[in-house]
């Protein structure tokens, strides 16, 4: 992954020895975890791009398919270009001229009060909602369910309603949609530039037990994200 960009370094949770670049992502089954998640959610999806409060973001990502169960466990994305087409010419006006702020700081606070590993502190970061793709010039939204904590210029009320908007045209576009059903040793590489994704939980038991869920993960840093009013 060097080829595509300097590696991200994930600032929670754990990595190989001597390979910092490696973001180990590992579910074990744990019922109580999996309870606490879900009294705080409804779902156990979040869709998201991959670091995105980091100045440079990530661009090519590799997932790497270790363990996990027989049935579930899929990654679902979503592309965010073609989400940006199927708006109207008038949301997209209106997009286009907003920035988000996007933050680990719930990410790391909740490590902390865990008693996770944390290697550094919070970052929050500016974003332009909708970002040029620097290879094939498509307008892409760059928002997600994860690490936006406000966007500028907006009312708590105005804000909270255009994200929800946003986030249920990606959630509900299936049409716009790839599910990877994984296997042992599957490798995916995607654009974190031009997609959104989610892990979907729906490999839990009949005593709400999951089995354990094992990949890794490498992300190149790329460019940091073009707004549409600049040209490329």
């Amino acid at each position: 992954m060097n080829y595509y960009g300097k590696p991200n370094y994930q600032p929670v949770s754990g990595s190989i020895k001597g390979y910092p670049g490696f973001h180990i992502i590992q579910r074990d089954g744990n019922k109580d975890e999996l309870a606490r998640f879900l009294d705080q959610k409804s779902t156990t999806t979040l869709w998201h791009q991959d670091v995105s409060y980091e100045i440079q973001p990530p661009g090519y990502v590799m997932l790497g398919f270790l363990q996990g169960p027989d049935n579930g466990g899929d990654t679902v994305f979503a592309s965010t270009d073609t989400a940006y087409k199927r708006l109207s010419p008038t949301i997209q006006k209106l997009v286009d001229s907003l920035q988000a702020v996007h933050t680990s700081s719930n990410m790391i606070n909740h490590t902390r009060l865990a008693g996770g590993l944390v290697r550094k502190d919070p970052v929050d970061t500016v974003h332009p909602l909708v970002r040029l793709h620097p290879v094939t010039g498509e307008k892409c939204l760059f928002v997600n369910a994860e690490f936006i904590s406000k966007i500028v210029g907006l009312k708590e009320t105005e804000q909270k309603m255009l994200l929800e908007f946003l986030m249920q045209h990606i959630i509900t576009g299936h049409d716009f949609q790839a599910r990877v059903s994984w296997a042992p040793r599957s490798i995916v590489i995607f654009d974190n530039r031009s997609t959104c994704h989610t892990a979907v939980v729906d490999y839990v038991d009949d005593g709400e037990n999951s089995t354990v869920r094992h990949l890794f993960r490498l992300a190149a840093m790329a460019e940091k994200p073009i707004p549409v009013s600049q040209d490329i």
